[in-house]
């Protein structure tokens, strides 16, 4: 059958059905009164048989039944004074209306449904290519792939000239022009987009005719698709989602009957997003509204990547001469991308960026072919919110392409770049979550360091972001980034002692904390599966393992000793993991509780805990919940606090029977302990508004310190016995430069420890420790690098680390700069993973049925 057949006639058949109810409604009643609904009714009949006489003999059946129907209403025409006739002739009407409709619905053929794909720039077609191959393939489907024209913006916002890559696509894939297609007339059954933002982009805009709204008119499934992966988040981490919102909020998600997203994670935060944006825009609960429209089934884009062979791409002569030595064989490719986020922040330190790595790599062409691919829209983003950079850039084009010892990829083909390369160097982006399912080695590029300025030096920053522990004259703490453990002495400010993990799972964060256990350091264990000791005395490791459970988000960080045992409270983990420190046997205690948010892969507790005798108080994250457990039964139990606004994130032991909670937003919540072991609470001393987002605190004496999320804020000291509230003396040292964005802008402190009357706190940015002296006022600055003499000790553990890893994520800086980063790329074979996926086919299919 032709399109829309079936489905239009059905809907006559319909109209028909409800005609005739209406007609009994009006009865009894003048025949001048119903004369146009007869004569609508009898139009419709004869425009159905009309259509089915085109089928000769095989549906002569229902065109007699439409005959019939017509002679039926013209007797009911003729009857309407008599209501009791009327309903006798209305019945068999229905009887045959019935019929026609269940004919029709179940022994004609389906008609063929229509779809169409709407990119605009083709090298982001690989978002929807898989979808199209999926519906170009289905025997009752007719595919149509119609590029659609774009306009670069000026500053002003007017457009440019017009741009149509319509030429530009594979060959596999067949074009139709968008002024060759009558979307009105043709009404396709879905239209695919991968724009969402209209006319509300800065750089460019596709041809109004296409923007959702208008597109909307001429479907019944307006289907949206991002042309980009995001990195996952947890959807529970407020500064993250914050990040990523402007995503979320867009006119092609609004006006979409169905948006794609690539997790059931991701589709989480957007349905939060939107039901929180609507909620305030419009009032009203939509959050079902929006569990439906947006289905966490995939990106196309990973199919695109995972299928596409080294061997199977074309390589042109120029790209040749670049990769191929003088033997033949091939150097190592990189891909180094430039990404749009990166331009718009540093602005002209973007430029002197690229300037510095094209150096590094041609200084390294023997061995290291770059294939350089900036972001699709980076010249034209220059263009139009950077144009005071557009000459210099285009000089650096010009003069990178005139000598020829690399590779400027201009094309549209991304997935050409991601096979050919070994490795990827550049800007965070979505290529990065695709780059990432190859198993090739990444590092990001730091715009803040010139390898030029910094290539004597060679230094690696020991920060922690986890717990340390402080002694009389020096400070033990595992490097973030390299797995060191470090003994740094505060007097000499140097490091004493660096000694590499043995056996680590993974090289970057499998450890953030340590806790002294007697003799021995325990390592606490973040990402692996391995709880390391170091025998300070020996000098030697030791090891246990644990299982591992269905998280994949960091274990733990809290660890406290009680007796012979050592407990680890999770962070992300089923269990509270209890060690014996003579046998090292490990024992798994649960509690619904934590296996509940384990589950839902919300983090449980990571901050400070306190104790009062044999039972511990730890605050579960993003709620006013405390957990108390009891050393000497090993029970748990859960107390709500406060209201359920209240996210309680660190606590204080004030006195045997106070202590004290701070609430994320800077509430100051006094309790006394008689309340907490009846379960009363109710009975809150003291309730002090901060405001301000609290990250940790120290409570020394009578003053309370609160840290903050940022270091953009204060330092506050409220003192416990007057309630003042005032800045921290020592704030300013520390405290008060503007931090430009990041993870870090949120989360500026690691944990704070304190030793007599002083405060010890790592500062993530700044990369240092800050040593504050309560007494005194006195604040010094602790750089802990590793001197020229455990220099050679320090490159040796960091080379067998990126050799054994598969995967690095560092960024470009001093610690491991782009030189270290390409010879470790000469050593390297590449391993590419193949993966037959089918994301775009479970797409189609679910899409096709109405899902």
């Amino acid at each position: 059958m032709e399109r829309h057949k079936k489905k239009d006639l059905l809907k006559l058949l319909n109209t028909m059905m409800e005609a005739n109810s209406s007609v009994v409604k009006s009865l009894p009643a003048a025949p001048e009164d119903l004369a146009d609904v007869f004569i609508q009714c009898q139009d419709a009949a004869i425009q159905i048989g009309t259509y089915l006489e085109k089928f000769e003999e095989e549906y002569r059946p229902l065109v007699e039944i439409l005959e019939d129907y017509c002679e039926k209403i013209y007797q009911m025409s003729i009857a309407t004074a008599d209501e009791n006739a009327c309903r006798k002739i209305s019945k068999k009407i229905r009887k045959q209306l019935t019929d026609l409709q269940n004919q029709i619905q179940y022994n004609m053929p389906d008609d063929r449904k229509e779809v169409v794909f709407l990119p605009y720039k083709a090298s982001m077609w690989d978002s929807l290519e898989s979808v199209w191959k999926a519906a170009d393939q289905d025997e009752d489907t007719d595919a149509y792939v119609i590029p659609i024209p774009y306009y670069d913006k000026n500053p002003d916002g007017s457009f440019q000239e017009e741009h149509y890559e319509g030429d530009l696509y594979p060959e596999y894939v067949p074009i139709t022009r968008y002024d060759e297609y009558d979307f009105e007339e043709r009404r396709p059954d879905m239209i695919f987009i991968h724009n969402p933002y209209d006319n509300n982009n800065t750089v460019t805009s596709v041809h109004p005719f296409f923007y959702s709204g208008n597109l909307k008119k001429f479907t019944d499934q307006l289907i949206y698709i991002p042309y980009f992966i995001l990195g996952e988040i947890d959807p529970d981490n407020e500064a993250d989602v914050e990040g990523m919102k402007h995503f979320c909020i867009t006119q092609g998600i609004i006006n979409a009957d169905k948006a794609i997203v690539q997790s059931e994670n991701m589709k989480k935060i957007y349905v939060n997003v939107l039901t929180d944006f609507m909620k305030e825009h419009s009032g009203g609960d939509t959050r079902k509204y929006w569990e439906e429209k947006i289905l966490g089934l995939g990106s196309p884009k990973m199919d695109k990547v995972l299928t596409t062979k080294k061997e199977d791409v074309s390589v042109p002569k120029e790209w040749r001469n670049v990769i191929e030595k003088e033997d033949g064989n091939w150097k190592k490719i990189i891909f180094y991308n430039t990404g749009l986020t990166a331009l718009l922040r540093y602005g002209e330190k973007m430029l002197d960026k690229i300037e510095d790595v094209l150096e590094v790599f041609q200084k390294n062409q023997e061995e290291v072919a770059l294939l350089w691919r900036p972001h699709p829209l980076f010249r034209a983003t220059i263009v139009s919110v950077r144009p005071e950079l557009e000459k210099r850039y285009d000089r650096i084009v010009e003069e990178y392409c005139r000598q020829g010892w690399g590779i400027y990829d201009d094309t549209v083909d991304l997935d050409r770049a991601i096979a050919l390369s070994d490795g990827y160097y550049g800007d965070g982006s979505s290529i990065v979550q695709l780059y990432q399912e190859t198993g090739q080695p990444i590092m990001y590029q730091n715009v803040d360091y010139l390898n030029k300025k910094n290539s004597s030096k060679f230094k690696f920053f020991l920060w922690s972001n986890g717990i340390f522990e402080v002694e009389k004259d020096s400070i033990w703490l595992v490097s973030f980034f390299y797995n060191f453990l470090c003994e740094y002495s505060l007097k000499t400010k140097k490091v004493k002692k660096i000694i590499g993990i043995p056996n680590n799972e993974k090289k970057h964060g499998s450890f953030y904390s340590l806790k002294k256990v007697k003799d021995e350091l325990v390592l606490i264990p973040s990402r692996g599966t391995t709880i390391f000791f170091y025998h300070i005395i020996h000098e030697t490791f030791s090891c246990i393992h644990f299982n591992e459970c269905e998280n994949r988000g960091e274990k733990f960080k809290i660890c406290l000793k009680w007796k012979e045992w050592i407990y680890l409270f999770p962070i992300s983990y089923s269990y509270i993991l209890k060690i014996n420190t003579d046998t090292k046997e490990v024992e798994y205690l649960e509690f619904d509780i934590i296996s509940q948010l384990s589950k839902k892969d919300l983090p449980i507790f990571t901050s400070r805990y306190t104790q009062f005798n044999d039972k511990i108080y730890l605050p579960i994250c993003n709620s006013n919940t405390i957990f108390e457990f009891n050393l000497s039964t090993e029970t748990g139990k859960t107390i709500n606090i406060g209201n359920v606004t209240n996210q309680y994130v660190t606590m204080c032991k004030l006195t045997n029977q106070e202590m004290i909670l701070l609430d994320k937003y800077g509430k100051i919540i006094l309790i006394n302990m008689d309340d907490i072991s009846t379960n009363r609470v109710s009975d809150i001393s003291c309730y002090y508004d901060v405001k301000m987002k609290i990250w940790d605190s120290i409570l020394m004496e009578n003053s309370l310190f609160m840290i903050p999320e940022s270091s953009e804020q204060e330092i506050k000291e409220f003192n416990i016995q007057t309630c003042e509230l005032k800045k921290a003396d020592f704030s300013d040292s520390i405290c008060g430069d503007k931090i430009e964005s990041g993870w870090w802008k949120y989360n500026t402190f690691s944990n704070i420890s304190y030793l007599n009357s002083k405060i010890f706190m790592m500062n993530i940015l700044e990369k240092c420790l800050y040593e504050i002296s309560i007494d005194t006022g006195k604040v010094e600055q602790h750089f802990i690098e590793i001197d020229s003499q455990l220099e050679k000790i320090a490159q040796q553990i960091a080379s067998f680390d990126l050799k054994k890893d598969g995967i690095i994520f560092e960024k470009n800086s001093t610690e491991i700069n782009l030189d270290i980063f390409l010879k470790q790329m000469e050593k390297k074979n590449k391993i590419q993973k193949l993966l037959n996926f089918e994301t775009g086919y479970l797409i189609f299919q679910k899409l096709k049925i109405g899902g």
